[in-house]
């Protein structure tokens, strides 16, 4: 379920972001954030999508338990057409509280570039056009 974007929390300037990190922007963290001052935007750690992935039920914890009262986005890691759209799909599904998908396009970790996700999908323009047109 999509939600509409609030507005930013300091008036009349531009929304803030916490920006994505891998094991980092974990429930707990993104709960201690909402305790001290949460951006206008969360994401979550990325989703790995690939032809046997599933939701990853700490991630989707992150989305469900989310009280900060901010939106948050699901992020995506992958390249497959099929699969992308299979996960969004179950997203949907699953009917998650989220404000929207995050693809991520600037994972620069060599694991990750090597499987041409991530930051890896940039050498490739028209699979991004791709991707982005699947979702």
């Amino acid at each position: 379920m999509m939600l509409s974007l609030p507005d930013p929390v300091v008036p009349n300037q531009p929304w803030t972001a916490l920006a994505p990190m891998q094991d980092v922007t974990t429930l707990k963290f993104i709960q201690l954030l909402g305790k001290y001052g949460a951006p206008d935007l969360l994401f979550t750690e990325y989703f790995r999508v690939h032809a046997h992935s599933t939701l990853t039920p700490h991630i989707v914890a992150s989305i469900c338990e989310n009280n900060t009262g901010r939106p948050i986005f699901a992020q995506l890691i992958g390249e497959n057409l099929e699969d992308l759209k299979r996960t969004v799909s179950a997203i949907e599904e699953q009917q998650l509280p989220i404000a929207g998908i995050d693809l991520n396009m600037g994972c620069p970790a060599p694991k990750v570039y090597k499987k041409n996700v991530g930051g890896g999908l940039l050498r490739d323009p028209s699979r991004i056009d791709k991707v982005l047109g699947c979702l």
